[in-house]
């Protein structure tokens, strides 16, 4: 379990179709233990953090709905326990360079992608992990009563496991509301995502891939438009490389 404290800040500027706009941000996790850590499994005490960011957006309005921008960004990631559990140090810094657009389809629809490298660098002999990455989001509601929120992303993340200094994963979501009657809706979702985990340099253990999908499906009913009440039906099934990695089948029936 993690509780994530993010703060952020923006500055937005635009000169007829040029724009920019500069972001910080930053969040502290704090982690806890309610299970049995594996050998390979760091502590919470040593998954700690504080992460910062800032972001550089530089863009040019080609059409009314349409825009263009490319985007540079820094991550500097700092651990509570300068030497964890494991005997590591685990903070690194990191950049982005990417290209994208954002599309305004309709007054409610909009849809924004990337794409880009990033890097993540450590100073202590844990090695460096470099990858391209992207990302999709947005909402889509072509057909009045459905409403797809479409999601792609592609990055570098911090690992859970001492012998991995990170993962890069890739995912792809959507969910959708689908207006029934009235006050019946069919509401749901689909999530496919690869985790591809990078070995610390000199550990000797191979390269390591989870796999992961979700789907769920529910039938709300709306008592009022900000209260909805209906059962759900969810199912999750993960797999791995690893004979020590995750491999299951699960069957949820929460109600909303």
């Amino acid at each position: 379990m993690v509780d994530t404290v993010p703060v952020e800040i923006g500055f937005y500027q635009q000169f007829n179709r040029i724009f920019y706009q500069i972001t910080a941000r930053a969040a502290r996790f704090r982690y806890y233990d309610y299970s049995t850590i594996s050998s390979l499994g760091l502590p919470g005490s040593s998954r700690d953090r504080f992460e910062y960011g800032e972001t550089l957006r530089i863009g040019y309005q080609m059409f009314e709905d349409l825009d263009v921008f490319v985007a540079p960004s820094l991550r500097q990631i700092h651990y509570i326990e300068t030497i964890n559990a494991a005997g590591q140090a685990r903070d690194s810094n990191g950049m982005n360079v990417s290209l994208g657009a954002t599309w305004r389809i309709n007054p409610i629809s909009i849809v924004e992608g990337s794409a880009g490298y990033q890097s993540a660098s450590y100073a202590t002999g844990l090695g460096n992990t470099a990858a391209w990455a992207f990302g999709l989001a947005g909402t889509w509601t072509g057909y009045a009563p459905l409403t797809l929120r479409p999601y792609i992303s592609r990055s570098i993340n911090e690992s859970a496991l001492s012998n991995y200094k990170n993962f890069v994963s890739t995912t792809f979501a959507v969910d959708y509301n689908y207006v029934i009657h009235d006050a019946w809706t069919l509401s749901g979702g689909l999530l496919y995502m690869i985790a591809d985990y990078s070995p610390i340099d000199g550990s000797g253990v191979p390269p390591r891939t989870d796999y992961f999908f979700r789907g769920q499906i529910g039938l709300l009913y709306s008592l009022r438009p900000e209260v909805q009440i209906g059962p759900f039906f969810e199912y999750v099934k993960a797999t791995s490389t690893d004979s020590t990695g995750p491999t299951y089948d699960r069957l949820f029936f929460p109600s909303g």
